[in-house]
């Protein structure tokens, strides 16, 4: 057999060819599994036959190669098992996401005594500490694992009982009822006819102390009395887990391409004598010989199977380029069925790894790509499917791993050889570069054909095979960045002489050149907008295209900029006394600042901010510095145009909607210092300085708009008097005045948000960091806080003053209902009620139309006159009675405005208690009033300005009988009193009387006797004054009167002066007891003014009490009867010299 193994070797080139040849003749000759025979041209003999074909054996070389290979037939194969996910389990009680499940797997033989199986656990996680991918070329992966790694059978183990078995088993997922695993196992075979995989899905008890590690050696004691004893399952195994279900697969079963399928989980107990599935189980199951126990001349490696592949798809090709019509990839990816189904059945029969096959395909896929003359259209969608199953295959390796691999776990030679071809590929690519579309301007149609052009170069420089020394892609990325910075270049000079290009225009050069640049500079900025699939595109072909393209075309833009700005600075000079071209010119610098400002923004991101002052265009702001003085002038005219436009459109006052108290002059006011806000925003100046220069012009534009809107709305307000149509009607409050006196208000709000909206803080703290002051930084916020403080006082002034003049108006009407209680014979009390009436529906407007804010302010001014006009039309002078009923009438009013809103606190002004104090005074009867009067005098005990002397007195009182006292007042002497003869001197006398006289009206005023031409008399007099009511000792007001007169022979005797002594402060003295023993009180004497206001006032106006008018005129005898001292006053005493001295100093 030896020779003629040589002899036949002589027909293939390489000796590799011929071992693969073999390989393939033995998986189809000796099928491992069920094959395939139920359809026609795919039955193994049929595939002899097309290996035959494409290895271009001699038919007659061929049946020998068979005849060799037919009596070797493998005796050592194994069960390649992956578990790789579950679903719809459910725990012992049926609930979801309670399990905690792992499988055990064995392979049952039905002779007893000869279990035996090898267990290779082969799990990803495993697979990259064991398997590295720089693993030596030609080896297949398992080989890879140590002898020590397998289970040794335990049929060689002593004292143990042939069915005492080991198994292996997964990790535990936990509290999951989808568990997913994807671990990988190799089972031996005895007999392919009879063994079974028996797998069972167990849900772990943690109450367990010891908990079973991965691959670790299984007791199935249990379950393989399962297998005798069905009924009995779950008591048996459920020492410590649970079992939930078992999947029994003949290995018989198994097709020769492997299989890979969802298997129903049976339950050990059956339901009704009939089995119940508790869920489902994704097994991959292939039969494979095992390489350990072949020779070495039959064992195969992932370099056999990409021999054989490129094999089949170079036959492929060649049968592709001998009838033009077919198309690779008709049936099955880049080959026919046949293909797929010979290189399956061998990949699956010599464990080659899913990747490495899905590797090798690519491999050769790009390698034919590189030499063969195919249509690249067909070439690159066999490549692409390629592509997409590897790393579908890649992903799959992944699922339910903890530790994900950084790089596919190939061998090195699969490794090098992927990195060899696809770098040809590369190479390749790069020669038609020129041929591709424009690169720049970007659009999505251009992008659709760049990456039909080199999405396969894309996608293999994205797969994690390179080394970090190598760049594949450099030559590629040097082309594509020439021919996109000579377009980009292309591009800017056609759109500049566009630019320059003059037109027979009425417009003046820089209103042409500028307004041109404001497009191109949009449309660059559209240019530079990231589209991230363009961006992640050019990346990973190692090129940053916004980057590119930003440097290339700033600097550009950035030079025409400057020039054309310099030319509306001298346009805006030349047109200064035009308002309107200032104005059309300001608006198109904006634009142009705005437009600037976005692409300066997308370059910043295009290029870091690290490399942004490599930019001219980092200094835009400086450029307009001079445009910004015309943009807050055009500001404030757009403002004002506006504002008399929306008062001009809203003469109806027209509320916006139902839940509004506003019309729409108002709104549009507040929008358009929204607008000069926003554009403000938009500009966001970066210089502190011009920030803030800025930020308090715009606050003065705003704060001027309000009081502009404000006085215009006042005057519209005047001009139709407040809306009264009806002038012989009463005035009644309406709607449409409501509405504009919102309208004031309403626009007034809008200065409370300007901190916010212009960012005041910020401001603040960006002027105090420039000039490392905290104090410039509170001048310049005490400034913006003046502004809108100054005009939010004034515009509150105006709106007091217009609902000062609504009140005024209704004023009119309130006066004429009070006449009709106010007049000295009012008939009834309930003749407010009309004025009530009036008020309240005027409130009920107010309250309904005003917004919160003004109700109360309108409520208080409207009580402010109602009491103004209720003072001015109560006179004094009338009855008591009258004016009692008039404080129901205020008690009344009062009732029903705190009842409509009025604040409490309203009610204590000094207006309105000065009101209730006339009117409690004069509700007063004749002789309260008098001891008011006398209350006040004796009350006053102030040093009086002017000296008139003292005068030396006793007073006390003494007990008689049936409450009744007698008061004794001693006279002792006068010092300093003033002269009032031509003389110089004085006859002085004292007059005692108790006051008031009508209370006393029994006791009689007493006298001293005169003592003539002296300013220091001696009297020492005694006065008793029987029969006095004690209780006129504790009565408020009630006092002894010494009035000292000086005696005239002729005509009436001259006041000089009194003492007032309150009852109250006498003391009792015994009957036994003498006035000796008395303390002297030494007072200076008063001369009594009229007052102003009081009970004597009052006292004055009861011109119909004969009691008044008795009492006011013995008052005036002391009042207007004071004559000028004729003394010299130098002899004041120490008092007198201390008091003139103060006053000289003053």
């Amino acid at each position: 057999m030896d020779n003629t193994g040589h002899v036949l070797g002589a027909f293939f080139s390489d000796d590799k060819n011929e071992n693969i040849y073999r390989g393939l003749l033995r998986c189809l000759l000796h099928p491992l599994g069920t094959p395939d025979n139920s359809t026609q041209g795919l039955k193994h003999g049929d595939l002899i036959d097309y290996v035959r074909e494409v290895f271009e054996v001699d038919r007659v070389d061929h049946e020998l190669y068979i005849f060799e290979e037919l009596p070797i037939v493998p005796k050592h194969t194994q069960l390649n098992l992956t578990v790789l996910e579950a679903n719809g389990l459910r725990g012992m009680d049926f609930s979801e996401d309670t399990c905690n499940t792992y499988c055990l797997v064995t392979l049952h033989h039905q002779v007893k005594g000869k279990n035996s199986w090898h267990l290779i656990p082969k799990s990803p996680n495993s697979s990259s500490k064991s398997t590295p991918s720089t693993s030596p070329s030609g080896l297949p992966r398992q080989n890879s694992l140590t002898e020590g790694a397998r289970f040794s059978p335990i049929s060689g183990r002593k004292g143990v009982d042939s069915l005492d078995c080991e198994t292996a088993r997964t990790l535990t997922v936990k509290h999951s009822s989808h568990p997913k695993w994807n671990e990988e196992f190799a089972l031996d075979i005895e007999d392919m006819l009879s063994d079974e995989l028996h797998l069972y899905v167990c849900d772990e008890d943690f109450s367990a102390d010891v908990k079973p590690e991965k691959h670790k050696h299984h007791n199935l004691k249990h379950f393989l009395s399962v297998l005798r004893h069905n009924s009995e399952s779950e008591r048996d195994i459920g020492v410590t887990d649970s079992c939930l279900g078992k999947i029994n697969i003949p290995i018989r079963d198994i097709s020769t391409l492997g299989t890979d399928e969802w298997y129903d989980i049976v339950s050990l107990v059956p339901y009704k004598g009939k089995p119940r599935c508790i869920g489902k189980c994704h097994l991959q199951l292939g039969i494979s010989y095992k390489q350990q126990e072949l020779d070495e001349r039959y064992q195969y490696s992932n370099d056999d199977f990409y021999r054989a592949y490129r094999q089949f798809l170079q036959h492929t090709y060649k049968i592709c380029r001998k009838n033009p019509s077919r198309h690779v990839g008709d049936q099955y990816g880049c080959l026919t069925l046949k293909d797929y189904r010979v290189l399956k059945i061998f990949a699956v029969a010599y464990n080659i790894p899913k990747l490495s096959q899905v590797i090798v395909s690519l491999i050769c896929q790009l390698e034919i790509q590189s030499e063969e003359n195919l249509s690249n259209e067909q070439g690159d969608r066999n490549l692409s499917l390629a592509l997409d199953e590897l790393r579908m295959t890649w992903a799959i390796m992944q699922i339910g791993q903890k530790n994900i691999l950084d790089r596919m776990p190939l061998t090195d030679s699969e490794i090098s050889r992927y990195r060899k071809v696809a770098s040809r590929y590369i190479e390749v690519q790069c020669i038609t570069v020129d041929e591709l579309p424009d690169l720049f301007p970007p659009s999505v149609e251009k992008m659709d054909v760049l990456k039909t052009k080199l999405g396969i170069v894309v996608q293999l420089l994205g797969l994690n095979l390179w080394e970090p020394s190598c760049d594949p892609k450099a030559e590629l990325s040097d082309k594509l960045l020439r021919k996109l910075q000579s377009e980009i270049s292309s591009w800017i000079d056609t759109q500049l002489e566009h630019v320059k290009e003059q037109k027979q225009d009425d417009k003046d050069e820089a209103v042409v050149e500028i307004e041109k640049i404001i497009d191109l500079v949009d449309t660059t900025c559209t240019h530079c907008t990231v589209l991230a699939a363009f961006q992640q595109f050019y990346n990973n072909i190692g090129i940053n295209y916004y980057r590119t393209i930003s440097f290339a075309m700033e600097k550009r833009i950035s030079a025409v900029s400057c020039e054309v700005i310099e030319k509306m600075n001298k346009y805006k000079k030349k047109y200064n006394n035009f308002p309107a071209n200032i104005m059309m010119a300001s608006k198109l610098s904006l634009r142009l600042y705005n437009s600037l400002r976005r692409l300066f923004s997308e370059l910043i991101q295009n290029v870091g901010r690290r490399d942004s002052f490599r930019m001219l265009i980092s200094h835009y702001q400086e450029w307009f510095e001079e445009s910004m003085i015309y943009w807050l002038q055009t500001f404030r005219s757009e403002c004002i145009q506006r504002m008399e436009k929306a008062l001009e459109i809203d003469k109806d006052l027209v509320v916006v909607t139902s839940l509004v108290k506003y019309s729409h002059s108002s709104v549009d006011v507040q929008t358009c210092f929204a607008q000069v806000i926003g554009e403000w925003r938009k500009i966001d100046l970066k210089d502190a300085d011009c920030a803030l220069m800025g930020v308090i012009k715009v606050t003065d534009i705003i704060c001027d708009g309000a009081r502009l809107y404000a006085h215009k709305v006042q005057s519209i307000l005047e001009r139709n008097c407040y809306f009264d149509n009806n002038h012989k009607a009463e005035f009644d409050v309406n709607d449409r005045l409501c509405i504009t006196v919102n309208n004031i208000e309403h626009v007034r709000l809008y200065l409370s948000k300007l901190p916010e909206l212009l960012a005041w803080d910020d401001i603040v703290l960006n002027i105090s960091a420039r000039h490392h002051s905290e104090i410039v930084g509170k001048q310049a916020h005490d400034t913006l806080q003046r502004l809108t403080d100054m005009a939010n006082n004034e515009i509150l002034s105006n709106c007091a003053s217009l609902l000062k003049q609504i009140c005024g108006k209704m004023q009119i009407e309130i006066e004429r209902y009070m006449e009709l209680f106010t007049r000295k014979s009012s008939e009834k009390t309930s003749s407010v009620d009309e004025l009530l009436g009036y008020i309240t529906n005027n409130l009920q407007t107010l309250e309904t139309q005003l917004m919160p804010n003004i109700y109360p302010f309108m409520i208080e001014q409207l009580w402010n006159v109602t009491l103004t006009s209720l003072d001015n039309q109560i006179k004094q002078g009338n009855s008591p009675e009258f004016y009692n009923l008039m404080k129901q009438h205020l008690r009344s009013i009062t009732a029903f405005f705190l009842q409509s809103g009025l604040d409490d606190r309203v009610l204590q002004s000094v207006i309105c208690e000065e009101f209730k104090d006339k009117l409690d005074m004069n509700s007063k009867l004749t002789n309260d009033l008098m001891l008011d009067y006398f209350s006040q005098l004796s009350s006053n005990i102030e040093t009086p300005t002017e000296y008139f002397g003292n005068l030396a007195y006793k007073a006390a009182y003494v007990e008689e009988t049936r409450g009744h006292i007698m008061i004794l007042v001693n006279v002792l002497r006068g010092s300093e009193l003033p002269g009032l003869d031509p003389s110089g001197l004085s006859d002085p006398y004292v007059e005692v009387s108790l006051q008031p006289q009508k209370l006393f009206r029994f006791s009689h005023m007493q006298r001293t006797h005169v003592v003539k031409q002296t300013l220091n008399p001696v009297f020492n007099v005694l006065f008793q004054f029987p029969n006095i009511s004690k209780e006129y000792l504790s009565l408020e007001g009630t006092c002894i009167l010494l009035s000292v007169f000086d005696h005239d022979n002729i005509g009436r005797d001259d006041f000089a002066g009194e003492v007032v002594i309150k009852m109250s402060t006498i003391r009792q003295i015994g009957i036994d007891r003498s006035m000796d023993r008395v303390h002297a009180s030494i007072m200076p004497l008063h001369r009594p003014k009229k007052p102003l206001q009081g009970p004597f006032v009052v006292l004055c106006m009861r011109d119909w009490d004969k009691d008044a008018r008795k009492f006011v005129s013995d008052r005036h005898r002391f009042i207007h009867r004071q004559p000028m001292r004729t003394d010299k006053p130098d002899g004041f005493g120490l008092f007198a010299s201390f008091l003139s001295s103060f006053t000289n100093r003053k």
